[in-house]
């Protein structure tokens, strides 16, 4: 079965956020909690609301949801000192997570949406597409400066401001790649 979407609040005022990305996103399952047994949030303590949060989010995530959305004002406000202690990162592969499963990679295109979408993620958090492509060729069929890429299986990566990093161990063994690789196209 396909992992769920999850999305929380408070009451049941996040249902409006679950009507757009049910209409969003019609192919997706999701799993609303409401806590309903302890809204109203707004007046409880900070410490409490956090706890309160955390507590959804551990039951949501043991659910086996694969994103989480929270949909409550009040929860997310306070929420918001625990994620400047924590850098969120998004890693994404390229070929069936970004662009669909298709029979010839070569057709795997990312779609319009799908970009911008990684555009502005990538305005909040670090964001990187990892893929057993080339980096070159990742880099191209993405075509945004503000990720991170990891190519060839992590064998390359690069990122903003023109960082780049080759794990140099590993370059020991591209003959013996180059030579699989080989064997592999010639069947």
């Amino acid at each position: 079965m396909e992992r769920a979407i999850g999305i929380f609040d408070s009451g049941l005022g996040g249902l409006t956020v679950a009507r757009a990305v049910a209409e969003a996103l019609p192919e997706e399952r999701l799993i609303y909690l409401g806590d309903t047994a302890r809204v109203p949030y707004g007046p409880r303590s900070p410490r409490v609301i956090r706890r309160y949060s955390l507590e959804v989010a551990d039951y949501l995530l043991k659910e086996g949801i694969k994103y989480l959305i929270i949909a409550c004002n009040t929860a997310t406000a306070h929420a918001e000192a625990l994620l400047k202690e924590r850098r969120l990162a998004v890693l994404l592969d390229y070929d069936g997570t970004l662009t669909p499963i298709v029979t010839d990679y070569r057709k795997a295109f990312l779609p319009d949406g799908m970009r911008e979408t990684l555009s502005r993620l990538a305005e909040h958090s670090a964001v990187a597409v990892v893929s057993g492509r080339d980096l070159k060729d990742v880099r191209k069929l993405v075509g945004l400066d503000s990720v991170y890429y990891s190519g060839s299986h992590g064998f390359e990566l690069s990122g903003p401001d023109d960082w780049h990093h080759i794990h140099e161990d590993a370059a020991d063994y591209l003959p013996d790649l180059d030579q699989a690789e080989q064997a592999l196209t010639a069947r």
